[in-house]
């Protein structure tokens, strides 16, 4: 039934001589924009890349040089892409989906294995500026006090904390991990819930329009397709993960959109960060909770499996590989029902 929708949204606009040249930063992105436009803008990042570490090709330039909207999801992502951008593109329309407003950014946690009480970096949200959330993530204790455009937007007063990131004060002390990729305070890899992408979709939309007013209703058609079958995904993945009953060992801390949007049980994650390499102190701390009853211990393009089953040596423990770009071919959400289906098999009973 999901893909019946997905496609019927791919396939609802019709692609126009005039429509807007767009290029995108990575695949999630440029499937989700493809909705709208009715057609499939270009993308910098091709799979199985390192969006924290590209060096762009010449059709890369070409295509930034033709561009008349690029949408990104942030600098913290892809910090290499700020320059180009600026230096290629600068007739563009730049959409920076980080900066849009109305919905609950999840911070990147100093302790990420502090699972014992329900204040997990971003677990304490309202409905990201979206009433149906409430339908999709009934579980979920949300506040409804925050200010999305102070908390979006004015992260030196609300997380100063957080900011400062001294990890000579961790709890745990992992003086050994190589640090990774620095994100910063607030977690980019948004696109993991799927009610945060409800509110980029509307800002593509938004954008689109405004660049070919005279097929705007196309796109809000386009678009408002694209927000109903996102109510589906996260229904549909939902469903896929009811039956977990294993804690997870994330490879790294980029997860924590998916595991709040669904509400996921966890231990922490291998490395203190996207693209680190743990030291044998934070290991060692992993292997004793993965001791303590069976877990889902899962790698990715960053963090090998060999790692994995470091931590998992002794335990009771399944292993799995999963993917937050998705391959080749994979529309955004095939890629979120594969990484349900995968979790669901690893923490399945």
């Amino acid at each position: 039934m999901l893909r019946s929708i997905s496609a019927l949204a791919l396939t609802a606009g019709t692609a126009m001589a005039d429509t807007p040249t767009v290029v995108t930063d990575i695949a999630p992105i440029q499937s989700l924009t493809a909705i709208v436009l009715g057609q499939t803008p270009d993308v910098i990042l091709p799979p199985g890349a390192d969006p924290h570490d590209f060096a762009l090709r010449p059709s890369d330039g070409q295509a930034l040089a033709a561009a008349d909207l690029v949408v990104q999801v942030g600098p913290a992502l892809t910090p290499w892409l700020s320059d180009p951008i600026a230096t290629l593109a600068p007739q563009a329309r730049l959409l920076v989906l980080m900066d849009e407003q109305g919905w609950e950014p999840v911070l990147i946690a100093d302790d990420d294995h502090d699972h014992d009480d329900d204040d997990h970096a971003g677990d304490d949200h309202d409905d990201h500026g979206d009433d149906d959330h409430d339908d999709a993530h009934d579980d979920h204790d949300h506040t409804e006090d925050h200010d999305h455009a102070e908390d979006t937007h004015d992260h030196d007063e609300a997380h100063a904390d957080d900011e400062a990131h001294d990890h000579d004060d961790d709890a745990h002390d992992h003086d050994d991990d190589h640090a990774g990729h620095d994100h910063g305070p607030v977690d980019p890899h948004a696109w993991l819930d799927p009610a945060v992408v409800r509110v980029w979709m509307a800002a593509i939309t938004e954008a689109v329009s405004e660049l070919d007013p005279e097929n705007d209703m196309t796109y809000l058609t386009n678009g408002t397709n694209a927000a109903i079958e996102l109510m589906e995904l996260e229904k549909a993945v939902k469903a896929e993960l009811a039956g977990m009953s294993r804690p997870i060992i994330w490879p790294h801390d980029a997860y924590g959109y998916f595991q709040r949007a669904f509400d996921l049980d966890f231990f922490g994650s291998i490395a203190p960060g996207d693209g680190a390499t743990p030291g044998p102190a934070r290991l060692q701390e992993l292997q004793v909770l993965a001791q303590e009853q069976p877990v889902c211990i899962l790698s990715d393009a960053s963090v090998p499996e060999s790692l994995g089953q470091v931590v998992g040596e002794g335990a009771d423990a399944r292993y799995a590989s999963i993917d937050l770009l998705g391959h080749a071919d994979q529309d955004y959400f095939e890629t979120m029902m594969i990484l349900a289906t995968t979790l669901a098999e690893c923490a399945a009973p």
